[in-house]
Parts: structure tokens; C-alpha cells; sequence
């Protein structure tokens, strides 16, 4: 049957004229669209002129433009050759008219049940629904049809339509997980209703439906039928319109409270048993909820922050972290249940809400996530008059602590939960003033839920810590900047970030006059540990820098860190300074500094996202990027180049390259390179630092095992990094090795020689590389191999004046070790030792 037999069959208002202006408007998009192309890219829609005077047809009209445009696929697939190829016009028309096709079918128009049956049949006869490139508009098709039967019911053409749109689903298909997909969105439309409730395909939809029917209070059981119904409206949408928020307020208003948050929770928790066992599962086959379900949870979260319950929230974070946590060869299971709990947490009141998005944003590394939560934090800090990192600080959770404590009565016993200092917390249980040895028996039996409440705020105290110290180095690139008084009440007497910025190092600068400081003693004090003088309400307050101090000033903060045993949170007295050299004077717009490294490359995309840099594995496809980071408050943007290796064998299974190289360092600005010099020099310093531990951590010369992997083409780099001159990372361990050696017993067999610490032991005299920790035996210079204990964080027998150099703990273990060699006892250790 032709498309113009078809008109006149079924529709007899329509004329020939009205399949001619059809084809016509066809044929003048589709050149439009080809002389509008941008290399192999077609233009979006919206951009077409002849496409917005199809959207200004009439209802009747577009009806049959569907018809045409589903015809007209067809005869470009039936005529497409093997010799057709991407970019092709027959591609472009496939493309272009596929699009269409399911804008059509999105516009606001009513069809009744026979027309959506008869629309379904003319699909389904031309275009191939079990083929990749099918073309079928699935979804907006089963929205029209989902519509129809909320409306009127599942009546006899719509039930054929719905058969006719079901797929055979086979694993070897290219299109398996879509159609597996849209085959359980048929089966829940088959169910029927006149009122669709949740999909009983799967677990959740299982548990909603049996406690719909458990209801026994009609009203009860009415209003959250009405509930179901609007949670199930959200559909593809990111955010929540105004309307559907009004909407389900109003209908929860007729639901009693705490029925509602018990029933919640109850959904929450068994949709997150499903992550996890998704997660405990070795094989890659993910099959979390249907589409319906899906939404209905995503609604579910939505309401959540319009209802604002502490319980509720507390779920919420869990569950969004599960919603995103990787699964291998996966990703994120759930983003848009983990997009809305972002959302929920946007809504609540701004300091709960802001510091379980400060957190989030320090657990998630997803560019994309990101970008959303840095989104919600702008927008509540414009809405509260607050800037962004004004608000992040003024949101930081207190925990309820007073004086660093926090008491709980659990039964007889008191639960004291105590922070002695950063990062050191305990729970102590007392009854009638007594301490006890451990955890009362009684409280593990009969308070189970309150213990495991205690257990889980230690450790949100614990990623708060860690989620600040990441905020607050990060101050350095924001050049931010306190009021005395902003300073001390978001920092120095804050509850929970005291214990940190009291180890740090901070800036006074009034005028002409600039003091530095550190709090000790209960006062704060210069690099002499002298007390500051008293200082003016109009200073401003910024994080110390060594850049701006002299060596002799930089070498008096160290002393101090040691002689009062102060260990910074992060490097700061002992920070790396990187200044413009030379070669880089002469380069102009690029540093090769850190050029013509080989680095692990899971390993530096690891380090990258957790120093704030954007970059995405690259593999043997179209992958290549740039590792980049933005600075906004200086205009700029800094990209540390590096390439792939394009060695076959040194791709993973995934066929992700193993390694990477590396080359220059650039700053833009307006997208344009700028010369070095014109970037301020503690941008430039950070920068260089960053990507000097993204060098000093994740190139192979750090792996003591590299010369017995086999991998001989990279060994020569691999023994020229191992023992190579120090880089300005390795010069501060050096500084640090200098004035920790000699406070050990060790120290009398201990040597410095250049880039190496020289361990004089009883069988052998060892060099060990203070940039990677490889080792040297003399008198000929062999390789000793130690491997270090996995996740081993080195020696905690020494102090260490800053946390974040888990090689500087290494070397001092390796050091300890060597000079009492005689009582190693690892054979393989020995058999090096004894080698001849």
C-alpha cells in the first residue's frame, strides 16, 4: 500500500495535494539540514526554518506528516547500501527524519484509540523494531498510548498496539537493554487500569502495589493512590515543575505524617537493598527498576525534601551515595535517583541541605554531578544573599559538639562521643560517672539502632573533615579572603572546624602591616612562638603561603610544626613553591616540566578528579582529552597535556589504555594560551604542584615491581625516573628527611648523599631514592625490590609534620628496616641482600 492508498483509506479528508505539501516540507528540511551541516553533525531541529513552520501546522496536518515521515524512513533503509556510509545523505535523511518522527509524536495531540492503533500497525509494517537502527519512536508512541489508557482504559485497539510494539529481546541484540527496557513498560501499560498504579515487574512495584492494597482506610487508601499517581507524572524530567511540587503537597497533606515517612523510609530502604545486591553481583547485568518504578522513586525523593524530616534526609544521603557509587564496567547504577537526591537536598532548609551537598561533592567525582551540585549550591547561595564559598562555610555541620563532646543517653549508660583532636575520635560509655572498658553488652543487644546511629555520626564527622580540609586547601586558587570576625566564627571557634584551622597557618594583613600566625597555647603566635599583637577588626584574613615568605621565615614555621609536634592537615609550612625557571621564561606559553613521563592511567584519572581536574579514560576509540582545571577567580584555565598509547597490548579488557604519557602544561584565558608570566605565581605554583603529584604518584617509575612485568620497552624510562634528580616534591621530603633523621636512633648510620637517603646496614650500604623510594644496594649499585604491604601508609612510629606523603612514611619505614637488616626475615628481601 502506498502512503497516498493509505491517506485515502484512512483518511479521506486527506487530498493528494496534502501528500504532496508533506513530501515537499520533507524533502526542503532535509536540504536544509545538509547545507547546514557541520562536518558529520546535522543541525538540532530548532534551528531549521522549515521546521518551525511544521510547527505551526494544524493538528491534522501534523498527523499525517507522521505517516509521511515514517514512509519516507522506510524507503531510505530499503535503498540504503552496503557503499552508504555515516555522513552519507541517505544517513543524514535516516538521522533527520527519525528525529522528527518522535518530536511529532510529542506534540500536544489528542488521538484516539483506533488512531494510535493504526499508526502502531503502519510502524511496525516499515520499519524493523527488532533492528539496531529501527528507527521506531518507542517511547513517545507508549506515552500517547500510557495516556490513553490513564484515561479511558485498555481497550481492545490499544491491547493490540501495545502487542504489536513488543520486541523479542536477545542478548546478542546490539539494542538489548532498550528493548528488555521498553517490553517491561509494555507488560505494566497491559496491566490495564484506568488508574496505572506502580509496575509490579519488580521488587519495589511488588512491595508499593501490596501496600495499596493493605490500606484499609478508604480515604488513606485514596489519597495515596493520588500520590502514586502524581509521583509517576515526573517521568523523563530533571527537576520538579512548580505545579507538580504544589500538587503533591496539597495531597499529602491528606496523608497522616507519620504513616507517610515510615512508609517512605520503608520504600528508601528496600530500593536500597537492590543497589547493594546489584553491587555484591560479579556479573555486569544490571537490572535495578522498570521505567515506572524508576520514576515513581525519583518522585519519592523529590518529596522527601518538600517534606523535611531528619530521618527521611539521613536516608537520602545514604541512598544517594549508593544511586552513584561505580559499578565496574557499569558506572553510576541510578544517576537521575542520585540527581534527585541532589535536588531533595537543595530544597531543605540551606545549611542542612548545603553541607550534604558540600559532602556529596567531595564523594562524587562525576563532572556531570559536579556541575549539578555546584548548580544548586549557586542558586541557594543567590536566593539566602550569600556567595557560593560564603555559603559552604557557614553550612558546615556542628554536630550538636560542645567542646569538642557530644553526649548521648542511651538507657543506663552515657555515649560520649569525643573529638581529642583532627581526625583522632572517640566513643567512650560511661554509667553514673563511671567509664567502661568497651561498648556495654546491654547496648548491643537492646540498643542496636541508637548504637549504629552513634557509629554512623562518627563517621559523617570523619568525611566532614575530609570534605573541609579538601574545601580549604582549595581556598588557594580561590584567593579567598575572611573578615577577622568571618574568620573566627566560621573557623576558629566553630565547633568542628577549630580542631582544623587551629593546625593551620593563616595571614592578617591591615594596611601596610601583615602578621602570620598559628594557635597554640590558647593564643595565636608568630614563627617564633611569640603571641600575635592584638589585632584590628578591619584585617583581612587569608591562608599563609610559603610563595610569600622568605626561606628563613619558611624554615622557622617548620621548626615550630616540629617542636610543638603540630601535623597540618594538609602540606603547608612544608608546601612545595614551583617558580618559573629559565626554560619555561623561554618556552613562554608552556612548561615541558613534567614532559615525557609515563604515567598508570586509571591511576592519574583516580588523582585527577580528586584534585578537581576534568579528564575521562581515554581508550582505543574517539576518546582523546585533555586533563584540565578551571580557576574562575583569576579568568583562567590550565591543561596538563598528555597522550595515549596506542600499543595494542597496553590496553585493558575494556581496550582502555594502561598508560599514558605525558607533555606541556598551558594556561588559557577567553580560550586563547597565555604566556607563563602572566599568570600569578601562586596559581602557577598550585598548578605545577598538582601536576607534579600527578607525576610523583602515578608514573611507573614508582613501581618496585616494573622490571619483572615483562613490559622491556619502557624499562629505560622506568631506571631513569626510578634514580632521576629531585623534583620540587622531592626536595621537600628531602627538607623533611633532614630534620626527621636525626631525632631517630637510626640517624648515626644515616647519610644524605644528593638525591639519595644512604642507610649504612650490617650486610649491605643502601641508597634509597628519596623521589620514588627504589633502593640501591652498594657496592655495585643493585636493585633491591620491597614491596610495601598493600595499603600500607609507611612508618607511624615517627611524627610527621603534615598528612598527604604516604612516600615520605615509606622511605622512613624502608630507612628503619635496612639499618637493623640482620633481623629481616622475608626470604626474598634476604635472597636480594645476599645476592652476590
Amino acid at each position: 500500500m502506498s502512503l497516498l492508498d493509505f491517506f485515502k483509506q484512512k483518511a479521506p479528508e486527506f487530498s493528494k495535494t496534502h501528500e504532496k505539501e508533506c513530501l515537499s516540507l520533507l524533502k526542503d528540511l532535509l536540504d536544509e539540514a545538509i547545507a547546514k551541516k557541520e562536518s558529520y553533525r546535522l543541525p538540532t531541529l530548532g534551528n531549521l526554518t522549515v521546521y518551525q513552520l511544521i510547527k505551526s501546522k494544524e493538528e491534522a496536518f501534523i498527523k499525517s506528516l507522521i505517516y509521511a515521515c515514517i514512509d519516507e524512513l522506510y524507503q531510505f533503509k530499503k535503498n540504503r547500501k552496503e557503499s552508504s556510509v555515516y555522513g552519507s545523505a541517505v544517513w543524514d535523511g535516516i538521522e533527520l527524519y527519525t528525529q522528527l518522527a518522535s518530536h511529532l509524536l510529542r506534540r500536544n495531540i489528542d488521538y484516539s484509540d483506533q488512531e494510535l492503533l493504526d499508526l502502531t500497525s503502519f510502524i511496525t509494517q516499515r520499519l524493523n523494531k527488532n533492528q539496531f537502527f529501527s528507527s521506531i519512536p518507542f517511547k513517545p508512541l507508549l506515552s500517547k498510548i500510557e495516556s490513553n489508557i490513564r484515561n479511558t482504559g485498555l481497550s481492545k485497539p490499544l491491547k493490540s498496539a501495545l502487542h504489536a510494539l513488543y520486541s523479542d529481546a536477545s542478548s546478542e541484540n546490539y539494542n538489548y537493554s532498550d528493548t528488555i527496557q521498553i517490553n517491561k513498560q509494555i507488560q505494566y501499560l497491559l496491566q490495564g487500569a484506568p488508574e496505572l498504579g506502580a509496575d509490579s515487574s519488580d521488587a519495589l512495584g511488588k512491595y508499593i502495589l501490596s501496600f495499596l492494597s493493605s490500606i484499609t482506610d478508604e480515604t488513606q487508601r485514596n489519597a495515596w493512590n493520588l500520590l502514586i499517581a502524581q509521583l509517576i507524572e515526573v517521568q523523563g524530567k530533571a527537576t520538579p515543575s512548580e505545579k507538580w511540587a504544589k500538587e503533591v503537597k496539597k495531597i499529602i497533606e491528606q496523608i497522616e505524617k507519620e504513616s507517610l515517612i515510615q512508609s517512605y523510609l520503608n520504600f528508601l530502604d528496600l530500593s536500597l537493598t537492590l543497589l547493594k545486591d546489584i553491587h555484591k553481583k560479579s556479573n555486569q547485568e544490571v537490572a535495578f527498576l522498570s521505567e515506572i518504578n524508576h520514576d515513581i522513586l525519583k518522585g519519592i525523593i523529590w518529596t522527601c525534601g518538600l517534606i523535611n524530616d531528619t530521618r527521611l534526609t539521613a536516608k537520602l544521603d545514604e541512598y544517594g551515595l549508593w544511586a552513584f557509587k561505580k559499578l565496574q564496567g557499569v558506572g553510576a547504577v541510578s544517576v537521575r535517583t542520585g540527581n534527585a537526591c541532589l535536588y531533595a537536598f537543595s530544597i531543605l532548609p540551606f545549611k542542612e541541605g548545603i553541607a550534604t551537598l558540600s559532602k556529596f561533592k567531595v564523594k562524587i567525582k562525576y563532572p556531570s554531578v559536579l556541575k549539578i551540585i555546584d548548580k544548586y549550591i549557586s542558586v541557594v547561595a543567590l536566593k539566602e544573599g550569600y556567595t557560593k564559598d560564603q555559603l559552604e562555610e557557614i553550612s558546615v555541620p556542628s554536630f550538636g559538639l560542645n567542646q569538642g563532646k557530644l553526649e548521648s543517653q542511651i538507657g543506663e549508660y552515657t555515649a560520649i562521643l569525643h573529638i581529642k583532636a583532627y581526625q583522632s575520635i572517640e566513643l567512650v560509655w560511661e554509667k553514673e560517672g563511671k567509664q567502661q572498658t568497651s561498648i556495654p553488652l546491654k547496648v548491643k543487644e537492646e540498643y542496636k539502632e541508637e548504637l549504629n546511629r552513634l557509629k554512623k555520626r562518627t563517621k559523617e564527622i570523619e568525611a566532614t573533615f575530609q570534605a573541609q580540609k579538601d574545601r580549604i586547601e582549595h581556598c588557594y586558587l580561590k584567593a579567598r579572603e575572611w573578615t577577622l570576625e568571618e574568620w573566627k566564627q566560621s573557623y576558629l571557634h566553630h565547633p568542628l572546624l577549630s580542631f582544623m584551622s587551629k593546625l593551620l597557618i593563616w595571614t592578617f594583613t591591615h594596611q601596610e602591616q601583615r602578621w602570620s600566625g598559628i594557635y597554640f597555647n590558647e593564643v595565636l603566635a608568630d614563627a617564633h612562638g611569640q603571641p600575635l599583637p592584638s589585632l584590628p577588626q578591619e584585617v583581612k584574613v587569608t591562608l599563609w603561603h610559603p610563595i610569600y615568605e622568605t626561606s628563613e621565615t619558611v624554615h622557622q614555621w617548620r621548626s615550630i610544626l616540629e617542636q610543638h609536634q603540630i601535623k597540618q592537615p594538609f602540606k603547608q609550612a612544608f608546601r612545595e613553591v614551583y617558580l618559573l625557571t629559565d626554560a619555561e621564561q623561554n618556552t613562554n606559553s608552556y612548561s615541558n616540566r613534567f614532559a615525557a613521563h609515563i604515567l598508570r592511567q586509571h591511576q592519574f584519572a583516580a588523582l585527577c578528579k580528586q584534585r578537581g581536574w576534568v579528564y575521562q579514560l581515554m581508550g582505543s576509540w574517539d576518546s582523546h582529552n585533555t586533563p584540565s582545571i578551571a580557576i574562575p577567580h583569576h579568568q583562567l584555565t590550565a591543561e596538563f597535556l598528555v597522550d595515549s598509547d596506542w600499543q595494542e597490548e597496553n590496553t585493558n579488557q575494556m581496550g582502555i589504555f594502561n598508560f599514558v604519557s605525558t607533555d606541556q602544561v598551558r594556561f588559557y584565558r577567553d580560550h586563547q594560551v597565555i604566556d607563563l608570566v602572566e599568570v600569578p605565581a601562586l596559581v602557577f605554583s598550585e598548578i605545577m604542584r598538582d601536576v607534579d603529584l600527578f607525576v610523583g604518584v602515578t608514573s611507573i617509575g614508582n613501581d618496585v615491581n616494573w622490571q619483572d612485568n615483562g613490559n622491556t620497552r619502557m624499562n629505560e624510562y622506568w631506571f631513569n625516573y626510578s634514580f632521576a634528580e629531585l623534583s620540587e616534591s622531592s626536595k621537600v621530603r628531602e627538607s623533611a628527611l633532614q630534620r626527621l633523621i636525626p631525632r631517630l636512633k637510626i640517624a648515626p648510620q644515616c647519610t644524605f648523599d644528593g638525591k639519595y637517603l644512604v642507610v649504612k646496614g650490617n650486610f649491605r650500604t643502601y641508597k634509597i631514592h628519596i623521589g620514588s623510594g627504589n633502593i640501591l644496594m652498594s657496592p655495585n649499585d643493585q636493585y633491591l625490590c620491597i614491596v610495601p604491604a598493600k595499603n600500607s601508609k609507611g612508618s607511624d612510629k615517627v611524627f610527621l609534620p603534615f598528612e598527604g606523603d604516604a612516600l615520605l612514611s615509606i622511605i622512613l619505614s624502608k630507612a628503619l628496616m635496612l639499618a637493623e637488616d640482620v633481623t629481616i626475615k622475608d626470604p626474598t628481601i634476604l635472597s636480594q641482600i645476599h645476592q652476590a
